[in-house]
């Protein structure tokens, strides 16, 4: 996984650890942070959604990606871009909607079985 800005590079099927740091303060204990992978134009099309509850104070937070996160559908060779949404405690979108740039997820294809 790769993250460059606010652009995700992902293998469908790898596993990745996103880390998120707070600017001012502490992620406290019981705060929600959901993450969203929806379609690139239609963010009611969710394709994967994972909600992580802090269980200690801390800086930083973490969303781990397992393989069948990113195998909700067949990726071509080239990969699909998709957009991703961070959500903090329901209310407060982290990174979302906004410039065409700032929240693209690519995923690239993995190798099948024999």
């Amino acid at each position: 996984m790769e993250m460059i800005g606010k652009t995700i590079s992902i293998n469908r099927g790898n596993t990745a650890t996103l880390r998120l740091k707070r600017k001012n303060g502490n992620f406290e204990v019981g705060d929600e942070i959901k993450f969203s992978i929806v379609d690139m134009y239609n963010y009611n099309d969710v394709k994967m959604q994972k909600t992580v509850i802090v269980d200690q104070p801390s800086q930083f937070a973490y969303i781990e990606l397992e393989p069948d996160d990113t195998r909700f559908e067949e990726i071509p060779y080239e990969g699909l871009e998709y957009r991703y949404e961070i959500l903090y405690n329901g209310v407060k979108t982290l990174i979302g909607a906004g410039r065409p740039d700032n929240n693209i997820i690519i995923i690239y294809a993995e190798a099948g079985d024999k």
